[in-house]
């Protein structure tokens, strides 16, 4: 903590006053000049001793291994220029919850002294519209502007190298976001309920996409993985329901349950070679989808999987896949031609519930089982073509 070292307003012009006097009543010729210089010298000093005072007023702190830490921020708000320096020693933290709810915070530059933002530390700063960061700073904790809602966009400079979870979850008019090359990972709720976030470019350096890191971003158009990029775990583009394009790389094994769910919009996707495994509900109600090429990789499927997709004409089962799950297909109304790989072993409950619009289907040689309600309310289905292996 520090120290109140603040003076009054009149306290302060009564000082000033008194010393121009004494100085003007001591000063002729040269030595005035001489001495006129050094007064104005000291009184610059003086004012700047004031306004770091003053500054200083605005925080208080903790000092760890000579540097400062901020720990809260009892400023007016408006444009903050947070300072490097505090009772001579350098800023380098701002600490956890510093400015939590300061709703009149308008804009922040951070100092090039600073190295870290702890959690939390612009949490619901709903007024808060700019930040500039510093070309020092390698970590960003999390959740650091959750809910900040007025914020429109950012630019972390290449010196992050870690940068966690929830960091921008709710800021709902963030447009535009410039990530730093160093980072890995696209953590955890990152850019949840970013809803007019338009535009994203991922680092080639990063290998996974989070849980609900993009949940919700409803202005969200594109999209296109790096090739490094290997899991996309659950929720990860949920409700995204301007996505129209998705591009997943060359490197991606896994989709996780709801990934791409409720993205009513998505018209193409092209499922990497690479993958091997696609979670339940992760393509489900994508509305506007129209065909779906399944890799010969992939081994595994969940239920649901493209259930909903009302639009879906054209699908191709690859040659690793055993079974068709449950209510895959289900509500598929416009799907006309299966294409099923020569693994498959059983095609589940409901699978093909309700594909009102297909015709004639041909199952492959390997199928073992076809549940009861594998094909239920398929009302056009006029022949389908069976293996002699097909134990009724």
């Amino acid at each position: 903590m520090h120290r109140d070292l603040s003076i009054s307003s009149s306290q302060r012009d009564t000082i000033m006053e008194r010393f121009l006097l004494r100085e003007m009543c001591n000063s002729t010729g040269t030595t005035e000049r001489t001495r006129a210089r050094l007064l104005w010298t000291l009184v610059g000093l003086f004012i700047c001793v004031l306004a770091t005072t003053s500054l200083a007023q605005d925080y208080t702190w903790v000092t760890n291994s000579g540097t400062i830490t901020l720990t809260g921020y009892t400023g007016s708000g408006g444009d903050v220029t947070i300072p490097s320096n505090l009772a001579g020693k350098v800023v380098t933290h701002i600490g956890t919850n510093t400015f939590l709810e300061v709703t009149n915070l308008t804009s922040v530059i951070l100092p090039d002294s600073l190295t870290t933002i702890e959690d939390g530390a612009f949490v619901s700063c709903s007024n808060l519209t700019s930040v500039t960061l510093s070309d020092s700073l390698t970590t960003v904790g999390d959740g650091v502007f959750y809910e900040c809602s007025s914020l429109t966009n950012m630019t972390l400079p290449n010196s992050i190298t870690n940068m966690g979870g929830y960091v921008f979850d709710g800021c709902y008019s963030l447009a535009s976001v410039t990530l730093p090359n160093s980072i890995t990972a696209i953590e955890a709720y990152v850019f949840n309920r970013c809803y007019r976030l338009a535009s994203m470019t991922l680092p080639n350096g990063v290998t996974s996409i989070g849980y609900q890191a993009f949940g919700s971003c409803q202005g969200l158009s594109n999209i296109t993985l790096p090739d490094n990029v290997t899991t996309i775990e659950d929720y990860a583009f949920y409700y995204c329901s301007g996505l129209t394009n998705a591009s997943l790389g060359n490197s991606v094994t896994s989709i996780a349950f709801s990934a791409f769910s409720h993205c009513t919009n998505l018209m193409n996707m092209t499922l990497p070679s690479s993958l091997t495994a696609i979670g339940q509900n992760a393509f489900r109600a994508c509305s506007r989808l129209t065909s779906i090429t399944i890799p010969d990789n992939v081994t595994t499927m969940g239920g649901y999987v493209f259930s909903d997709c009302t639009d879906l004409t054209s699908v191709s089962i690859g040659n690793s896949l055993t079974n068709i799950s449950e209510n895959a297909f289900r509500y598929c109304y416009s799907l006309t031609s299966v294409s099923i790989g020569n693994s498959v072993t059983a095609i589940a409950e409901s699978a093909f519930d309700s594909c009102s619009s297909l015709i004639h289907i041909t199952l492959p040689d390997s199928l073992r089982m076809i549940a009861d309600t594998a094909f239920i309310s398929c009302n056009d289905l006029v022949s389908i073509t069976l293996p002699n292996s097909v134990c009724a």
